[in-house]
């Protein structure tokens, strides 16, 4: 790989972070770096995405008061778990219609139901899956994820949806953090910090799956949660009964869209078409099925409800 086409790649990605571009055209920019330049700094950039995702969400937090969380809690709660019963019970009953069998329908549910491809990456080698099931999954997640990024917003405008109920919605029906926050991030703030609390909550649901798996393979213990999770809290928690002036939660939220920004970059450069061509129809099928189901499903209760 040549140094102008690493460099080339720095270059739009500081220009994403300088700039805080529109979730989806960041996205489609590390999609079209990613396949006209091909792989840069694979590896690397993939941890970079992981942290700097950490990273926003414990940012948000600053701007998030703890009394929000209360009411969020008492209706994030309640959806989130709804919704990752439904779509495991779902997943089941869509794989054995479609007699798609192993362990690669498992992973694609796990990761629509909780948290895309953290889900999929905790789950795989407690499930014993291969290592080509696992990069198939992650690849139909991702390939969703990107999409959500471009019609969840364009949905929701079209059902005239309040932040409040995007906020959920995004929360509930799309696969990875990112996503979550790259699409509610572009309908509003409110919707932003509502989908990246109730988004959370969802993604805690990891720890009681470790463990059943972790049980079933003789292991023992709950795991604790990740570290950026913990900070999130304290985050939350400083932000509620500590008084933070004004410029600085601007500040904050400021730097966060950035960062979203350079984080999509990357996640469109996670996305080759090689991968995508090599999915499959079933997988493919499966995993888009699946996810119109939860997200009409849950669109409907979230409009009826709230």
């Amino acid at each position: 790989m040549g140094f102008w086409q690493k460099g080339l790649t720095v270059l739009a990605l500081l220009l994403c972070f300088a700039l805080a571009l529109d979730p989806a055209i960041s996205l489609s920019l590390g999609f079209v770096f990613r396949n006209s330049l091909g792989a840069v700094f694979e590896n690397q950039l993939a941890k970079v995405r992981h942290f700097l995702l950490q990273i926003v969400i414990v940012c948000l937090g600053f701007s998030i008061d703890l009394n929000q969380v209360f009411v969020v809690g008492s209706e994030g709660l309640w959806l989130t778990s709804l919704s990752v019963l439904v779509v495991v019970l779902g997943g089941v009953l869509l794989a054995f219609r479609l007699g798609f069998k192993g362990k690669l329908p498992q992973l694609i549910t796990y990761g629509t139901a909780i948290c895309g491809g953290s889900a999929i990456a905790a789950v795989s080698p407690l499930v014993g899956a291969t290592p080509k099931d696992t990069s198939s999954a992650l690849g139909v997640v991702f390939l969703l994820n990107a999409l959500a990024v471009f019609i969840f917003p364009a949905v929701g405008a079209a059902l005239n949806m309040s932040n409040h109920q995007f906020g959920l919605w995004c929360a509930v029906a799309i696969h990875d953090t990112s996503s979550v926050i790259g699409a509610a991030g572009v309908f509003g703030d409110e919707a932003l910090e509502l989908a990246t609390t109730a988004k959370v909550m969802r993604a805690l649901w990891i720890l009681p799956l470790i463990l059943y798996y972790s049980l079933r393979k003789g292991r023992n213990g709950w795991g604790s949660p990740p570290l950026f999770i913990v900070l999130f809290v304290a985050a939350l928690t400083l932000a509620s009964f500590c008084s933070i002036p004004p410029h600085l939660k601007t500040f904050t939220l400021g730097t966060t869209k950035s960062l979203m920004s350079a984080v999509l970059f990357l996640m469109g450069g996670s996305l080759s078409l090689n991968m995508l061509k090599s999915l499959g129809a079933k997988p493919l099928v499966y995993g888009v099925l699946l996810w119109v189901f939860i997200g009409l499903a849950s669109a409907l209760v979230i409009q009826i409800m709230f």
